[in-house]
């Protein structure tokens, strides 16, 4: 008899060109075409661990998780998580269990397996058409089989149903991957736990292993989906942390099912996040931490001590009327706090625009902005004002630019046009972006400023031109000279996040999602700090000029801000020594690293299998480097089909991409 199940796992926008698909049966797991397979000695739960005192009969009892362990290593910042989980159907009947994990959406699976009946049975990862074949051919022999279809918050969601024997026990066992980003000068690992009913053997443990000394680690209380304004930021009491040495840092979260019961009747629902960083004192005039391993390398490269560059950052919002309620009010309370984020040697300007587009000038009432439809001036209609001496006085540096310098008289006056703000009619991408351009470039050909458009939309272009393709020409266009960065925030659902991202993509910066709950403001403020002060402008990573390296992931970097981190991957021939050198504009003018060397990777610390004990080992038999080259170059050619509108060169990206995730197994 075929083992009954349901699958469903959101896999993230990125990897829509292959799919992860699963099919088990208690046949012969040898036959051909299958996807899963029958591999005992892949299960890393022995079977001795597996066992559990016999459940009581219970009529009608459900399916209950008895045992769940999450345990994440980070080994320089890759975090490899693997998520078991332990079922008993207490019931005298056969029922449904199902297994469910919460991933993140830059996360790729890379194992995912269940023991039922004293078998393992191993999913693989295949080429889409490949897999809809087996799917299918499983679905007409009469087998039980199922595909992968659909989000909670940056994330995905992969879930599993398996009918269970009376009496039964089985296990699932889910390991993903990923690199983890440096965001506002922290490290973050958020791991999801929802097992929907209280646990009796819970527990998470996250492993830090560094190079570097991990100088700041923060475990704070579980948190939610939505980040209320008020939420309890303080530490979470229940974690321990552990600290081997100063590079070595070990969290262990076990809450007792009392514990559990106090966050919730259904258990912890929420995510358990780590936070930490690293000393960077001892390397920061060497250009990063280059590390090399069996024939590849990564380099880091975060910066902490370089001045800010001054900017025009020019604030691009949308009235239509989808922003009403909420949505505005929320806009407002984000824009009163990111103007205060300015700093005085910045300029700003901002771009209202629902079916017109408009730009605010300070010295007029709200309501008599300079308004343009369809890129022509509308007739300024504006009744003079009285106060003449209030309102006229010129804001800025030049009267025929709204740029505004960063003053308290300028910020109160934009704090002011910010809660008159309004809602109306369609939505005019198009011209809002080609002005928002436009007054940018009347900018720099008078200042050097770091220019950077703040673009918040909720809907699609339904006004002037609609045609998307027309658009991404125009605002290309637009930004010829490709000084101007574009970070779209895409907020809600009713916009077209694809669209938002090719357009940030092909300007030198990249889309965010704004979600629509009780916490869209801290997320509007929260971009704003990751973008506020820019650091380097056009970065340039050369590596070995005169030797061989190959299939080095992206080198070149419009603008690296503080608090982020740039990392670079590739592949040396054995026996080369690696040099690298860095390039860009700074503050005080050029700025150069001119030979950057590897750290020295003898040894690499790893836990030993009891996870209490860290010892160390020679790095050629520990943590190789070849996932992470992997895992890069995959978000790479994911990141560069985004840029080109050709479909033969993005053909070439998607095969690129499937290859070497069929080969590694993500």
């Amino acid at each position: 008899m075929a083992k009954k199940f349901r699958l469903s796992s959101q896999l993230a926008p990125h990897l829509v060109i292959f799919q992860l698909w699963l099919i088990f049966a208690s046949a012969s797991p040898a036959k051909k075409g299958w996807i899963v397979r029958r591999d005992v000695e892949d299960l890393i739960e022995t079977t001795n661990e597996f066992e559990q005192p016999k459940e009581q009969k219970v009529e009608n009892a459900l399916p209950r998780i008895y045992f769940m362990e999450i345990v994440s290593d980070i080994r320089l910042r890759y975090a490899s998580t693997k998520v078991t989980s332990k079922v008993a159907n207490p019931a005298d009947k056969a029922q449904e269990a199902t297994f469910h994990v919460v991933l993140p959406d830059t996360a790729f699976i890379s194992s995912f397996l269940m023991e039922i009946d004293g078998k393992v049975y191993k999913a693989s990862v295949k080429e889409k058409e490949e897999a809809q074949t087996d799917y299918q051919n499983a679905v007409d022999a009469g087998l039980s089989a199922a595909q992968v279809t659909a989000n909670a918050r940056d994330a995905n969601q992969f879930t599993v149903s398996v009918n269970v024997e009376p009496q039964a026990k089985m296990l699932f066992n889910l390991t993903y991957e990923e690199l983890l980003t440096r965001r506002r000068g922290i490290y973050e690992q958020a791991i999801h736990v929802s097992p929907g009913s209280i646990v009796p053997q819970m527990s998470v443990r996250v492993n830090i292993f560094e190079t570097l000394p991990i100088n700041k680690i923060t475990v704070p209380q579980l948190r939610g989906n939505d980040i209320e304004q008020n939420q309890d930021l303080s530490e979470n009491e229940v974690a321990k942390i552990i600290r081997t040495n100063e590079t070595v840092v070990s969290v262990v979260y076990e809450p007792t099912e009392t514990q559990q019961i106090q966050s919730s009747k259904d258990g912890l629902q929420g995510q358990f996040v780590v936070q930490y960083d690293v000393d960077r004192s001892s390397i920061e005039k060497k250009g990063g931490e280059i590390h090399v391993v069996d024939g590849y390398f990564v380099h880091f490269f975060a910066p902490t001590t370089l001045p800010a560059l001054p900017k025009h950052v020019i604030f691009v919002l949308d009235t239509s009327g989808s922003m009403a309620g909420t949505r505005i009010e929320q806009t407002k309370q984000a824009m009163n706090s990111i103007l205060d984020q300015l700093r005085e040697d910045d300029l700003f300007s901002v771009v209202e625009f629902s079916t017109g587009v408009s730009e605010w000038d300070l010295r007029k009432p709200y309501k008599a902005l300079e308004t343009y439809y369809y890129n022509i001036p509308a007739e300024d209609t504006t009744e003079v004002s009285q106060n003449r001496t209030e309102l006229e006085e010129s804001f800025g540096l030049y009267d025929d630019i709204f740029a505004y310098p960063v003053t308290e008289r300028s910020i109160k006056r934009a704090k002011e046009f910010v809660n008159t703000m309004d809602v109306t009619s369609s939505t005019n991408i198009n011209d809002a972006l080609l002005l928002a351009l436009k007054n940018s470039q009347s900018v720099q050909s008078r200042l050097r400023l770091t220019p950077i458009i703040i673009f918040l939309t909720d809907g699609e272009p339904t006004s002037g031109v609609t045609d998307k393709t027309e658009i991404l020409a125009n605002v290309r266009k637009g930004n010829s000279d490709d000084v101007v960065s574009i970070f779209s925030l895409a907020f809600g659902t009713g916009t077209d996040y694809d669209f938002l991202t090719k357009i940030s993509s092909q300007n030198r910066g990249f889309a965010r999602k704004i979600y629509e709950a009780a916490d869209a403001t801290l997320q509007l403020k929260g971009f704003f700090e990751e973008v506020a002060s820019p650091l380097l402008n056009n970065v340039r990573f050369v590596y070995n000029k005169d030797g061989p390296v190959h299939d080095v992931t992206e080198t070149n970097v419009p603008n690296f801000f503080k608090g982020t981190e740039f990392v670079v991957a590739g592949r040396i021939d054995p026996d080369t020594e690696l040099s690298a050198s860095i390039t860009g504009t700074g503050a005080s003018g050029s700025f150069l690293f001119p030979d950057i060397r590897p750290v020295i990777d003898d040894y690499i610390l790893l836990p030993n299998p009891n996870n209490s004990i860290v010892e160390t080992v020679p790095a050629k038999k520990s943590f190789s480097l070849e996932k992470i080259w992997a895992y890069m170059t995959i978000q790479d050619m994911l990141k560069k089909r985004q840029i080109v509108d050709d479909a033969k060169a993005i053909a070439e990206f998607n095969g690129k991409a499937l290859n070497l995730s069929l080969t590694y197994g993500f």
